[in-house]
């Protein structure tokens, strides 16, 4: 996400009053830079902890051997679900537990014996080799359904700590979510629409890109939470340029939106 932010402000986002070249150059770097920023302590954290490098964290493999399990939905309690059997017979601690109560670290190690005498992350990243080829490959409708089916699994329900306790709260929130979402994705597009404005195509892709990655992965409600301030501001500002800015003749250039507006 850093570096596709920074690919587009290095296209037309200039930092201060430089509008040259080096102006967005210098804006793509300011964002890099921050972006790191933001990222190391997680490193030096995770990394710490392991004893060798960690870009953030180690569990991508795991992650993707989740996402890509067809069988299971792309789901953590739906892998349970199918090798709970075969967990149970691996493992003395699982026996006597239900699925959900089954730790999904003892699902994934019972994956990962599949491999003897390799680290897990390398047995999983081999098992997730296979559900691509069985799943992705052998069977892409039913896998882009899937990666559908999880795409609004992360989209069409407000995040856990957005919603009060009861039925009825529960039911408010979920739908003020969708109203907001409804109202903040067709500002965007709306003011997409009107004029290629860089912050808005910005924000598009940042939302388009983790929602590719969720899809593929685990996708949980919370993780719509980081991206929401972002999709809201920028789909007033859509609206905003839709609403008060005529479309030229070639669907592309429009005059300036108001600072106020902005």
């Amino acid at each position: 996400a850093p570096l596709l932010t920074a690919a587009i402000v290095a296209w037309k986002l200039p930092l201060g009053a430089g509008a040259g070249a080096l102006g967005r150059l210098a804006g793509a770097a300011t964002v890099l830079a921050a972006g790191a920023a933001l990222v190391a302590p997680w490193v030096v954290v995770a990394s710490s902890a392991q004893g060798r490098l960690v870009p953030v964290s180690d569990g991508g493999a795991s992650a993707l051997y989740v996402g890509t399990y067809l069988p299971g939905g792309g789901t953590l309690i739906g892998l349970k679900r199918r090798l709970a059997a075969e967990t149970r017979r691996r493992h003395r601690s699982a026996r006597g537990k239900t699925a959900y109560e089954i730790p999904a670290r003892v699902v994934l190690r019972t994956v990962a014996e599949r491999h003897p005498g390799v680290p897990e992350r390398i047995a999983l990243r081999r098992e997730t080799r296979t559900n691509l080829e069985h799943y992705a490959l052998a069977r892409p409708g039913a896998f882009l359904a899937m990666m559908g089916r999880k795409a609004a699994r992360m989209w069409l329900a407000p995040s856990r700590s957005t919603v009060r306790d009861g039925a009825w709260g529960g039911l408010a929130g979920r739908i003020l979510h969708l109203v907001l979402l409804a109202a903040a994705s067709l500002g965007l597009a709306a003011g997409l629409w009107r004029r290629r404005d860089p912050v808005l195509l910005l924000v598009a892709s940042v939302v388009a890109y983790s929602t590719l990655v969720n899809a593929l992965l685990i996708a949980e409600a919370r993780h719509n939470l980081p991206l929401l301030p972002a999709l809201y501001a920028a789909g007033a500002a859509g609206w905003a340029i839709a609403l008060s800015a005529p479309r030229s003749a070639d669907g592309c250039a429009g005059p300036e939106v108001t600072p106020a507006a902005r």
